[in-house]
């Protein structure tokens, strides 16, 4: 077999495998454009949530409580069942929920619960409705490959206009995905057929991802070979000598197209390759060593149980959810209202806002792990931090830039000093090859609406043209043995015979 028609060969019979797969990838991305998969955010989780009640606290000490010495690497208290839980992480990452009520550990929620959890919701965001408590499920299309440490979960339909359907940790009782008819239709043209998402599928972790990392290595070597076919193939006219497709019909339609859009089909099919992190070639750093040098040392349990009465004491009365926040080694949380106003405080309860010396001190702090640091407080996203036009990052934030080896960059929270987002190089890289060439955001500029949606639906139709043409010609070549195409004569020179290009290895 000669090497082009090994070409031809290989690069039909890939498009055969996977070229109804790359038309399905670039219908299902204009659906996501729109229609991202289902996500209960913290704040619209939050915003479900009871005022605290300080009244029903608190009963510190029992059997459930961890020893005067242990760490707490974190806590957070808010209401459940008229009641303020405080759930701990202990060093292991290992949880411990307690009713601050009784001092009892918690030992699940129930159905009558969950259901009360939805109504607070639906109350909270205006939904109307009946709640209505379904059987548990322990995963679902909604749920898969997720939530694995709170299932069975319970789905509970508010029966509002909308459909909303909301679903419950049986072992925390937190509301923990929240879905509506419009998405859950619309995700079955989107997100579902994009990720392969199909449920059976994704809860197996490790056949999904074999799954999509090689049908994404076949379309990126398919759509190479296509390209290079498709160069090769250029012929100059005998009339004026200029380049042209000797191909008419269905394969004019796939060849000159194909050239024009291959690029954008083959740097959408690696960036989604290259999404799944394939063989880790894109692994990064932890942030962990830098991150534990600005925490500090956790607090024991007997700091934290002298903290909390006062803590919830003198809270601000509309405070909902409060989390702990260290900083520096010292004890502090964030109080978070219904509004979603954030409150720094300190061990005592007083009010204890970041100002410019903490900054300082946390970058100096970060800066210890490498070979020095600049920072500053921005008003603006970057290259590194930034959203889409209609989900923007938090802002301010307080951007952190190391240097020397391992260099990288911190965003954290200038209220609470947490670590919002992280870049190092790996990450910067995976930024602009999966980021980037997968949505098109190189500059806040191209990521502007609607010229970003204009754009990148014109690019998906001209993508999925090809690949809708190139696995027609392949179906019908597999299928019956097509003829040679005959040139047309506008191809060739004045009276000049018709010459035939053979097709007999496409």
């Amino acid at each position: 077999m000669s090497f082009t028609r090994f070409l031809f060969v290989s690069h039909r019979y890939l498009g055969i495998g996977v070229g109804l797969l790359m038309v399905m990838w670039c219908l299902s991305g204009i659906v996501m454009m729109y229609v991202p998969f289902p996500e209960l955010d913290a704040q619209s989780r939050k915003g479900g949530l009871a005022r605290l009640d300080a009244n029903r606290c608190c009963v510190l000490t029992g059997p459930s409580f961890p020893g005067d010495d242990t760490q707490i690497e974190s806590f957070q208290i808010e209401m459940f069942d008229s009641r303020p839980f405080l759930d701990m992480v202990l060093p292991g990452g290992r949880h411990r929920m307690i009713d601050l009520s009784t001092g009892e550990s918690f030992q699940g929620a129930s159905g009558t619960q969950a259901l009360q959890v939805a109504v607070r919701y639906a109350d909270a965001h205006g939904l109307g409705g009946d709640a209505e408590l379904r059987a548990p499920v322990e995963t679902d299309q909604w749920t898969t490959g997720r939530f694995r440490g709170d299932r069975p979960l319970y789905r509970i339909a508010l029966n509002d206009p909308a459909g909303t359907e909301l679903y419950v940790s049986s072992t925390t009782g937190q509301a923990v995905q929240v879905t509506n008819a419009h998405v859950r239709f619309w995700n079955w043209l989107g997100a579902v057929p994009h990720w392969l998402y199909f449920t059976n599928l994704r809860e197996n972790v490790v056949l999904w991802a074999r799954i999509v990392i090689w049908t994404s290595l076949a379309g990126t070597v398919l759509t190479v070979l296509g390209i290079t076919i498709g160069i090769k193939q250029m012929k100059r006219r005998e009339s004026d000598g200029k380049l042209a497709s000797p191909y008419r019909g269905v394969w004019y339609w796939h060849h000159v197209p194909g050239l024009i859009f291959g690029l954008f089909t083959f740097t959408w099919v690696l960036s989604g390759l290259l999404s799944m992190n394939p063989w880790g070639v894109l692994s990064g750093t932890s942030p962990d060593p830098a991150q534990n040098l600005l925490q500090g040392a956790p607090p024991v349990w007997t700091e934290v149980r002298d903290a909390l009465p006062t803590i919830l004491a003198n809270a601000p009365l509309n405070t909902h959810f409060i989390h702990s926040a260290r900083l520096d080694g010292r004890l502090a949380v964030i109080a978070t209202q219904s509004d979603g106003t954030r409150i720094r405080l300190n061990a005592q309860g007083l009010p204890a806002p970041l100002g410019e010396a903490d900054h300082a001190s946390a970058a100096a702090r970060i800066g210890d792990a490498y070979d020095g640091v600049s920072w500053e407080i921005s008003e603006t996203q970057d290259a590194y931090y930034y959203g889409s036009a209609g989900d923007p990052p938090p802002l301010p934030v307080l951007r952190i830039i190391t240097q020397g080896k391992g260099a990288a960059r911190f965003y954290l929270d200038p209220v609470s000093g947490e670590l919002i987002r992280f870049a190092d190089a790996q990450r910067r890289w995976q930024r602009w090859l999966f980021n980037g060439l997968h949505s098109l955001d190189f500059t806040r500029a191209l990521r502007w609406r609607p010229a970003w949606d204009i754009v990148m639906i014109f690019l998906l139709l001209g993508v999925t043209g090809v690949c809708a043409t190139g696995t027609y010609l392949g179906f019908k070549r597999l299928i019956k043995r097509p003829r040679s195409l005959l040139v047309g004569s506008a191809l060739q020179a004045p009276k000049t015979r018709a010459k035939i290009v053979s097709t007999s290895a496409k």
